[in-house]
């Protein structure tokens, strides 16, 4: 893959506000000690900076949850125009895509390069929207995948051409008013849930996924601050998982870290085993597992 090297600077390009204590319930028990951004501790970053097209800034750090410290990984993403961000599907052998059909992170990294002509500058994984031929609708660079709807409460996120969002209960909006919505949806993500709205923490401080996802987990999500400026998170888990001894993000944690960037809205997106992201030609946190999809960002 053809590599442009970035500017390299340490930085630490945003401000965290002050914190207020929170107690947050996982498997295991209890309570949480107030989380804090350590921002003394990064441990690689990079900024660009541009007026006249997309640029990201990157950077590593830790917060400290159950007084430990959790690593992130974190893509500040300016884009010049909504379709600099985009998505790509795992495909077979055959170039076909859907239940089941899954690639390496890596690869569908490269793939995305392959079609799209151009360098990606930083990738992160999706939400698996295909993972056993599950309903959810799928809406993929301005093309329609999927229309069927969850029969369980379903949290989805849409960004449409013209730039704005939209995060909502998929039961409450029907398909093709969706296609239609803002001159067109762009992308469409049925994983969630979703974390802020409009600038609210919209989980419960013991909220999870399922009864099989546990706040000892990896994390993926999508953080918007405005027209065209989101934020790529993933999050490792410190003491190793499925450990009593281990502390990670919970979704409240998640919520309430990107409440502290300025994000209006966030979004959670596949986590634990698929959490990866790729950024200036490196891998900081790579998949256990193969995946289904990727978001990806280019300068087109």
């Amino acid at each position: 893959m053809k590599k442009v090297p970035l500017i390299l600077a340490i930085t630490t390009f945003f401000a965290i506000g002050t914190l207020t204590s929170f107690n947050v319930l996982d498997t295991f028990v209890a309570e949480h000690a107030s989380g804090s951004v350590n921002t003394d501790d990064y441990d690689f970053s990079f900024t660009q900076t541009s007026s006249n097209k997309t640029y990201i800034n990157y950077t590593t750090g830790t917060r400290t949850i159950d007084n430990k410290d959790v690593t992130y990984y974190l893509v500040e993403v300016h884009l010049k125009q909504i379709s600099d961000l985009r998505t790509q599907l795992a495909t077979n052998s055959s170039g076909e895509y859907g239940a089941n059909i899954t690639q390496a992170f890596s690869d569908i990294v490269e793939e995305a390069e392959e079609d799209s002509g151009t360098e990606v500058l930083a990738a992160i994984s999706g939400d698996y929207a295909f993972w056993s031929g599950r309903a959810g609708y799928v809406i993929r660079n301005g093309v329609s995948y999927r229309s069927s709807t969850r029969t369980t409460d379903g949290e989805d996120f849409a960004i449409f051409k013209d730039g704005s969002i939209l995060s909502y209960d998929e039961a409450d909006v029907d398909f093709s008013s969706l296609e239609e919505m803002n001159n067109g949806c762009y992308q469409n993500w049925c994983f969630g849930p979703t974390l802020l709205d409009n600038g609210t923490i919209a989980v419960e401080e013991d909220e999870e996924i399922d009864g099989r996802s546990k706040s000892d987990n990896q994390r993926t999500a999508l953080g918007y601050v405005g027209t065209n400026h989101f934020y790529f998170l993933t999050t490792e888990v410190s003491g190793g998982r499925n450990s009593k001894s281990s502390s990670s993000f919970s979704l409240y944690d998640l919520a309430k870290f990107f409440q502290e960037l300025g994000c209006t809205y966030a979004y959670n997106l596949d986590g634990g085993g698929s959490v990866s992201m790729y950024v200036d030609g490196e891998y900081p946190i790579e998949a256990s597992r193969k995946l289904g999809d990727i978001i990806y960002v280019v300068n087109a």
